[in-house]
């Protein structure tokens, strides 16, 4: 991705950036120069006029370098919450199973590297994507319409943070903070899911405060941005891409909230206050009120990161926080084709499945790590074993995420020779090491090990 930061001595400024700069001049004048209520009013429409204007005259023309990095983002966005959802659903579906079994309904539960694997890994490195993508929504939002600087200069650096907006940036109160919701209510999740993993045992009220309640504080959080985003694009009907999105959004967002909010109010009472209170096994509770809702939860989100990529093909790099760039972006854009979602959705998968059996390969070993006084072998023999299953699975994880930037540049499969045989190659070994993934799945969770 190509990025200027100057222009040279002999090289012309848009006009369309002075014109965004004499804009900015002007306005402030007359906000500064009005009554309190007045300026607040004009404020409010400033921003608005001002981040129309940042879209239509310098963010989104096609080929340029503003254009490149709101598409990229996009792409990484939809990406990263897709496969921090699905990784969410493995969590979540194995905790059921888990929780079925504790409560008597089904038999045989997860042995103890499963549960690691399947759910204390899977939920950590889903909540990190997810807040890397929920960061990569905030920094989507706070260098839109800021590719150019307001001297004319060329391309401004790129914010990494940043204040709440003032009367002349073009991003606009609801976006920022939306935005900012998400990544604030993904850190505090990020926190509970790397206390799981890395906490010592034996600390109730640490882990009532750092697990649950970090939880509870995430999720509120994530409602708050998602009733942002809804309000946002509140003229939004059915038809349109961004309204299943925020609706999408808004459910799971609710349901990781109830589901952290029960499952703290039970610890924090006790199994036994709630096998008086409600006459059922804590385990129960656990199944119907925090991990069905988890799973529902994470379904919901899935769906609204997919539809996410789908705005994406569509060059609606705006996304749910600024419609504004979509009604502009989508004008001549591509027909979205079904085999590149296909080819798209198998990479997400790949890519989660090499994280997941990265997970699966981490716990076995801690659980076996003594396992080579078994056998006759020595035990460097054994560390090169278990450098080789780790090798196994980290090798197509790269792969997979490489495919994933790949895939950035491409919206639609090229017809020119020899770039669609690449790009035919590039896909056959995308689905091959799909298959190699959900194989090397099924033998480390089903198929007996000599140990």
């Amino acid at each position: 991705m190509l990025v200027r930061w100057w222009y040279g001595p002999g090289e012309a400024v848009p006009t369309d950036v002075r014109l965004l700069r004499n804009t900015t001049r002007s306005d402030d004048e007359k906000v500064s120069a009005g009554p309190r209520s007045q300026g607040k009013r004009v404020s409010r429409s400033l921003t608005t006029a001002l981040w129309k204007k940042a879209v239509e005259s310098v963010a989104v023309k096609r080929g340029s370098d503003e254009y490149r990095v709101m598409a990229t983002v996009a792409f990484w966005i939809g990406s990263f919450f897709i496969i921090g959802s699905l990784l969410f659903i493995i969590g979540a579906a194995a905790s059921i199973v888990d929780a079925l079994a504790d409560a008597h309904i089904t038999e045989g539960g997860l042995l103890g590297w499963q549960y690691k694997g399947l759910v204390v890994y899977a939920y950590f490195t889903g909540g990190s994507y997810y807040t890397v993508g929920a960061y990569l929504g905030w920094f989507h939002v706070i260098n839109a319409g800021n590719g150019f600087d307001h001297d004319g200069h060329g391309f401004e650096k790129l914010r990494w943070w940043a204040g709440p907006p003032s009367a002349s940036d073009g991003h606009g109160n609801p976006a920022y903070w939306g935005s900012l919701s998400y990544f604030v209510g993904a850190i505090f999740f990020q926190v509970a899911v790397m206390y799981a993993v890395f906490a010592p045992a034996g600390y109730p009220l640490v882990a009532l405060l750092v697990e649950y309640l970090s939880q509870v504080i995430g999720g509120a959080f994530f409602v708050i941005g998602a009733s942002i985003e809804y309000n946002h694009n509140r003229n939004s009907t059915p038809k349109d891409r961004v309204w299943w999105l925020v609706v999408t959004y808004w459910l799971g967002s609710f349901l990781f909230w109830f589901g952290a909010t029960a499952y703290f109010t039970k610890t924090a009472v006790g199994n036994d206050a709630v096998r008086n209170a409600t006459g059922l096994e804590p385990e129960t509770i656990s199944l119907w009120l925090v991990n069905i809702p988890y799973l529902v939860g994470s379904v919901s989100f899935w769906v609204g990161s997919w539809v996410q990529l789908r705005m994406w093909k569509a060059e609606q790099h705006g996304l749910g926080f600024m419609s504004e760039m979509n009604s502009v972006l989508s004008k001549g854009a591509r027909p979205i084709d079904g085999w590149d979602q296909a080819v798209l959705m198998a990479t997400t998968l790949l890519a989660t499945g090499t994280v997941l059996n990265l997970g699966l390969v981490f716990a076995y070993n801690e659980v076996h790590v003594h396992d080579w006084e078994k056998f006759t072998h020595s035990p460097i023999v054994q560390v090169f074993s278990d450098v080789h299953d780790t090798l196994s699975s980290f090798i197509p994880c790269v792969t997979a995420h490489a495919i994933l930037l790949l895939k950035t540049v491409l919206h639609a499969s090229p017809n020119i020779s020899p770039y669609d045989y690449l790009i035919g190659v590039m896909t056959l070994v995308t689905f091959l090491f799909l298959v190699h993934e959900i194989l090397t799945s099924i033998e480390l969770l089903f198929i007996p090990h000599e140990h």
